[in-house]
């Protein structure tokens, strides 16, 4: 019972002791905005799953000259009928972390095209 509570507070302590990057956070923030608006966009019977998406910064000569743009990198799991088999669609996700603060989507594709 010690454990439980020990282990979360030495991780919360290991945390804070080496904070992460500025650069890093905003990876985490923009793939999981991706990430989000992804799932917002699927049809799908159950619940659409996803790991956790790579996010970096972009290199894309359409968003050279604007600050603080990241791309995105993911596939969501998820099954689209009854008994037909699970589709791993893949998406690239672009978004702009703004002045004050907050995200906005540039882009969202579907290589292989929306599910």
């Amino acid at each position: 019972m010690k454990f439980r509570l020990i282990a979360p507070l030495g991780l919360l302590a290991l945390l804070c002791l080496n904070p992460l990057h500025a650069a890093d956070k905003d990876a985490l923030h923009a793939g999981y905005l991706c990430q989000q608006h992804a799932l917002r966009q699927v049809k799908t019977l159950g619940n659409a799953r996803s790991a956790a998406p790579v996010a970096t910064p972009a290199t894309d000569p359409r968003w050279q000259g604007m600050a603080d743009v990241w791309v995105a990198n993911g596939r969501i799991s998820m099954q689209t009928h009854f008994g037909g088999a699970a589709k791993e669609p893949a998406y690239a996700c672009t978004v702009q972390k703004t002045s004050n603060g907050r995200w906005t989507l540039l882009d969202l594709q579907w290589p292989q095209g929306q599910p």
